[in-house]
């Protein structure tokens, strides 16, 4: 179990947010955790498009680095001013 998870535990909420088949975490307009991921489509340091399970997330911002990634989550630091679904 993820931190996250243990955190909506407490809090009541895990039956509500967990089912979901991706998940993404945005820390102000400094980073994002993304969970659920496929694979990353588009890499530049103003956008980052991710395939999620069932859609493509676009990052945008400026300095975008990606920190981590692995099987199933990607971290992103950089200045975040968008986050959208395709």
């Amino acid at each position: 179990m993820t931190f996250l998870e243990d955190a909506l535990s407490l809090l009541g909420l895990k039956q509500e947010l967990t089912p979901y088949p991706y998940r993404i975490t945005v820390f102000g307009k400094s980073g994002a955790v993304i969970e659920g991921i496929k694979s990353i489509e588009l890499y530049s340091e103003e956008r980052i498009e991710i395939s999620v399970r069932g859609t493509t997330l676009t990052i945008v911002g400026d300095k975008l680095k990606i920190k981590n990634y692995d099987q199933s989550e990607v971290v992103i630091v950089g200045k975040i001013t968008g986050v959208c679904t395709a």
